[in-house]
């Protein structure tokens, strides 16, 4: 298990972080890595910093006032919080980042019709046609191979994937255009926690589940 991510949102994501221009579910995903992440909070604090030539160059935007705040209140990390449940199941959501979705009592696990995969829609966003998901892998247990219809960005919460682009641990941030297919597996040892933010809709499976969507 790695010590401290390897995988980074980019640059341009920071910035746009720090100058205030990313939405509310994008934001859920890069506090939940910049909580775990020394090197990206260091990034985002020297964009933050007055006179900082790159963040001059972004459109002149209130940066997110309590940010430090925020970072401090994250509790010891992703593996302390055990707070957030769906239908009585701990999911390794920071506590903090539990505490910005909005109170509801209506979520309920889903499947795609595979043994030890299930997800959970936490907030949809229909203006930017984007949705964010906390979806739970068993170990060594394979997602079916898909095609995305838009920009999928997530954030490991806990365990691992590993596909044939690359492996991913905890903390680790990954995105993915549209049009990508591939066919992540948890790591054998832990399963996998993940959230993902997906742009322009369900994802297409291929296969029977494919025919399925099509229906």
């Amino acid at each position: 298990m790695n010590s401290a991510p390897l995988h980074h949102p980019t640059e341009d994501r920071l910035l746009a972080y720090v100058s205030g221009q990313i939405d509310f579910s994008l934001r859920l995903l890069m506090e939940t890595h910049l909580g775990v992440c020394d090197v990206c909070a260091n990034q985002v604090a020297e964009f933050s910093a007055p006179g900082g030539a790159a963040l001059r160059e972004t459109p002149k935007e209130v940066p997110i006032a309590d940010f430090f705040d925020r970072i401090e209140a994250q509790v010891n990390g992703l593996s302390a919080a055990q707070a957030f449940k769906v239908e009585g199941t701990p999911v390794p959501l920071p506590d903090r980042i539990a505490a910005m979705l909005p109170k509801t009592s209506n979520l309920r696990w889903k499947s795609i019709l595979k043994s030890g995969i299930r997800y959970v829609t936490l907030l949809e966003d229909k203006a930017k046609d984007a949705a964010v998901y906390i979806v739970h892998i068993k170990a060594g247990c394979g997602f079916p191979a898909h095609t995305h219809l838009g920009l999928e960005q997530a954030v490991i919460l806990a365990g691992g994937t590993k596909d044939h682009l690359c492996t991913m641990e905890a903390g680790d941030y990954e995105e993915n255009g549209p049009e990508l297919t591939h066919q992540p597996t948890a790591l054998e040892d832990e399963d996998c926690w993940l959230l993902t933010r997906l742009e322009g809709g369900d994802v297409r499976f291929g296969g029977w589940r494919g025919l399925l969507q099509k229906l």
